[in-house]
């Protein structure tokens, strides 16, 4: 079938109705746990349409991304797993569309317009019907981005586009809007997407004024990003010692994204005992879609067991083909590089790098799915670091940050990465670096008005010239897209779980199969003696990364610059 774009767009009518449904070349069981394989497709090009995105969603997409035309292969499988109804495990490789998708499923759902109550059919005023909970406001401003430019795209030039307002609003904390504007905002008028971060989203659900308990249950899916990092879970392989001294503490204080779970979901339970005892017991109303890269045994343990938010039998799971087992990339050029620095500013491969056939990053090619979130997009701020930082103590490595430096000054075309620890000074080590000559800045996508327009203007970050180094540390950095990143600097390993959050930064780079280096800086063997010559202390960093890579199934390459 030929699909012809018209030259004009038509109007985007918003969901009122269930969309037409159809699973593209994906396996689609009934009973038990679904599975959504990713075996090759053989045919013509599946089309958003055909994986059950409205058309004129997908017509609107394709007008505001023209390089997008068709699903990716990831894509083509989860769009009618979420637009099922049934809840949703999604597992895939950083890189391969699964936010971008999700999106658009979500704007193809009905939004509901009526109720069944006592006395029939009642319409009703519309009420959220999909929310969306992200770890950082960043990832929430990108979701909501590419709201926009579809909204915008929705209608023909000249024309004016619904209210966004009216399909897709934004909470978080330490925005550029008060948490009192958004609950008179919601009050107001319900936007039929609401993303956010947990512990905002926490607030607005606890005001039964603003969301009414009697409303929730109007709420047709909960999308979960990167919920690996927002969902605690007990480790399988920790002593039973460790593993009821966490289990204590996430029953004491659980994270703001178990709270919201539990206060949301707390309807949906009861009715799955009611089905145990009737059979004229209602079907579940709310839905729940949750995606990470690295979904771990322990963690889909949490989420379906007793305790959990999933019943297994009602549950769809799918797996892409964007990764290994491991949960890396499956991208031959994505090179893992480790710099190792000297007490006395030495820099070295790794030992055991091996030396790359060519690891020079070429130029990307066409962008394609949810590649487009351009570096162009991001506020650079204008900070005056020069009198604020001067006199501060940098509180890092100095010789890591230079080694930092000189890898981007001798390896970076256009854009980098910079991530440092969660403790880390980001606008301090942005001044050390300035002082190196490094055109550095924050990763900001939202500071104060100026961010935001410079968000959706699109204003230039970078030329050959003058590469941009971006700073941030690893919270505000998942799940981002930056089609124009060729480079992810780690300063030391990552803290925590290490490998997840190794393969979240790394992740960065290599998206959509283009070409990319992750470079971790780490700092020589440190040990002590004793007076008798016996070992004290060591500090292997080294070593502790070399483990790292094998465990997510990764060798070192050797970054050209350096022995």
């Amino acid at each position: 079938m030929t699909l012809t774009l018209l030259s004009r767009t038509p109007r985007l009518l918003w969901p009122r109705r269930l969309p037409y449904q159809q699973s593209f070349g994906t396996r689609f069981l009934s009973s038990n746990a679904s599975i959504h394989s990713s075996a090759p497709y053989v045919g013509p090009k599946p089309t958003f349409e055909s994986a059950g995105i409205r058309a004129p969603i997908a017509s609107a997409l394709r007008a505001a991304f023209p390089n997008v035309q068709h699903p990716t292969q990831t894509q083509g499988q989860f769009i009618p797993a979420v637009l099922s109804g049934k809840d949703v495990l999604l597992k895939d490789g950083t890189g391969t569309g699964k936010s971008f998708g999700v999106i658009l499923a979500l704007l193809s759902k009905a939004r509901k317009a009526t109720i069944l109550t006592n006395k029939g059919i009642q319409p009703v005023k519309p009420f959220i019907t999909s929310l969306v909970i992200v770890p950082h406001r960043d990832l929430a401003y990108q979701f909501h981005h590419w709201v926009e430019r579809i909204v915008e795209a929705s209608v023909p030039k000249g024309e004016t586009p619904p209210p966004l307002a009216s399909i897709s609003s934004v909470v978080v904390r330490g925005g550029d809007t008060p948490i009192a504007k958004h609950r008179r905002d919601i009050m107001t008028s319900p936007p039929h997407i609401l993303i956010g971060t947990p512990q905002a989203l926490l607030e607005l659900f606890d005001d039964d004024e603003v969301i009414p308990r009697s409303k929730l249950s109007r709420i047709s899916t909960i999308y979960v990003d990167e919920v690996d990092y927002l969902v605690d879970a007990v480790p399988n392989h920790s002593t039973a010692r460790t593993q009821e001294r966490i289990k204590r503490r996430m029953d004491k204080h659980p994270g703001p994204t178990s709270q919201l779970l539990d206060l949301i979901l707390s309807e949906r339970k009861s009715r799955w005992n009611e089905r145990a005892s009737s059979e004229d017991a209602p079907a579940d109303t709310i839905q729940l879609v949750m995606s990470s890269a690295t979904l771990r045994s322990h963690l889909q343990s949490r989420l379906c067991g007793g305790q959990g938010w999933i019943k297994r039998d009602s549950l769809v799971r799918v797996t892409g083909d964007g990764q290994s087992s491991s949960g890396v990339s499956n991208t031959k050029d994505v090179f893992h590089c480790v710099l190792v620095v000297s007490k006395d500013g030495q820099i070295r491969n790794i030992e055991g790098a091996t030396a790359a056939t060519s690891n020079t990053i070429q130029d990307a090619r066409e962008v394609t799915a949810d590649e487009v979130f351009s570096s162009r997009d991001i506020d650079l701020g204008s900070e005056p670091l020069e009198e604020k930082y001067a006199k501060t103590e940098l509180k890092i490595n100095r010789d890591a940050l230079e080694t930092v430096a000189a890898a981007f000054a001798l390896d970076v075309p256009s854009v980098a990465l910079l991530s440092l620890p969660a403790s880390a000074p980001v606008q301090r080590v942005v001044h050390a670096l300035r002082e190196l000559g490094v055109n550095a800045h924050s990763l900001d996508l939202l500071v104060a008005d100026k961010g935001r327009t410079q968000l959706l203007s699109g204003t230039a970050a970078a030329t050959e010239d003058n590469p941009l180094l971006l700073v941030s540390t690893l919270a505000s950095t998942r799940g981002l897209d930056l089609p124009d990143l060729t480079h992810v600097f780690m300063l030391g390993l990552p803290q925590g779980r290490r490998a997840d959050a190794y393969l979240h930064v790394a992740g960065r780079v290599g998206r959509f199969g283009k070409a990319g280096k992750v470079v971790t800086v780490v700092e020589e063997r440190e040990e002590e003696r004793r007076a008798d010559g016996t070992l004290a202390w060591a500090r292997d960093e080294p070593k502790r990364m070399l483990m790292m890579l094998r465990e997510v199934g990764v060798a070192p390459t050797q970054l050209e610059h350096f022995d």
